[in-house]
C-alpha cells in the first residue's frame, strides 16, 4: 500500500499514530515492490506479462491457422515447435511463479510474506501514509472558505474527498461498515485465504498443462 513513485511524506509528519508501524509497512513495501519490478532476474510482473503475452501469440496463431486451411501454421514441425515450446514456457513460468523456496521471488512467497505481517495494514497507514490527514474538516467546510476559480489537484478542498474514498476502499478490503471505522482496523488474513484458494482451484498446481495441446485442437488437431 501507499503512494508507489511519488515523494515519500517523512514519518513524524504522518497523520499516523502508529509511527512504528508505518516504518515498518514502509520497509516491507520498498522489499515487496523491489520482488514485483525491480528484480533485475525475475520480477513477478514481468514474469506475468510475458506468460499472458505469449499465450496470448500462441492463441493468435491458432486462430489464424483455424481460419485459413491451406496456411503453413498447418505444418506438423512448426505445430510441434509452437506447442511444445510454448508448454514447456508455461510450466516453468508456472513453477517460478508458485515456488515455495525461502530464497526465491515468487508469488507464493509474497504471499506467505504479505500474510505474516498483515498487523502492519492498518486503516490509518493506508489512509495517511501519503501525508493526507487522517480525519480532515468536512469537504462543505473547505468549500466554503475557498475563493472563486479553478481548483488545482493538490488544494485542500480536494483532501476530504480523497480521504473519504480512501476510506471506502478500505471498507471492502477489511469488510468493515463506514460506521465501525477506527485506526487500529487491519486487512483480514481472509483476503489472502482467499487469493490462495482461488489460485489452487485453478488447476496450475495440481492440473498442470496436460490438456495444452486439446486447446488448439481446433485449429491444429
Amino acid at each position: 500500500m501507499g503512494q508507489s513513485g511519488l515523494q515519500e511524506i517523512p514519518i513524524d509528519q504522518c497523520d499516523v499514530q502508529d509511527k512504528n508501524g508505518l516504518r515498518r509497512h514502509r520497509e516491507l513495501r520498498k522489499k515487496w515492490l523491489a520482488w514485483l519490478q525491480a528484480d533485475p532476474n525475475h520480477p513477478i510482473w514481468s514474469q506475468m506479462f510475458k506468460m499472458v503475452t505469449n499465450d496470448l501469440a500462441v492463441r493468435t496463431l491458432a486462430a489464424a491457422a483455424e481460419n485459413d486451411p491451406q496456411s503453413p501454421l498447418h505444418n506438423p514441425l512448426l505445430v510441434r515447435t509452437i506447442l511444445e515450446g510454448h508448454q514447456d514456457a508455461q510450466i516453468l513460468g508456472i513453477r517460478r511463479l508458485w515456488d515455495n523456496g525461502g530464497r526465491v521471488i515468487s508469488l507464493r512467497r509474497l504471499l506467505n510474506d504479505i500474510k505474516a505481517s498483515l498487523d502492519v495494514f492498518t486503516r490509518e497507514i493506508y489512509i495517511s501514509d501519503s501525508g493526507r490527514p487522517y480525519n480532515p474538516p468536512p469537504a462543505a467546510v473547505i468549500a466554503s472558505m475557498a475563493g472563486p476559480g479553478f481548483v488545482s489537484p493538490s488544494s485542500p478542498i480536494l483532501s476530504p474527498l480523497l480521504t473519504e474514498k480512501a476510506q471506502q476502499r478500505f471498507d471492502r478490503l477489511s469488510k468493515i461498515p463506514a460506521e465501525r471505522r477506527a485506526r487500529t482496523d487491519r486487512v483480514p488474513k481472509s483476503l489472502i485465504d482467499h487469493l490462495e484458494t482461488h489460485i489452487a482451484v485453478s488447476g496450475a498446481e495440481a492440473k498442470g498443462w496436460r490438456d495444452l495441446d486439446a486447446t488448439f485442437a481446433g485449429a491444429w488437431g
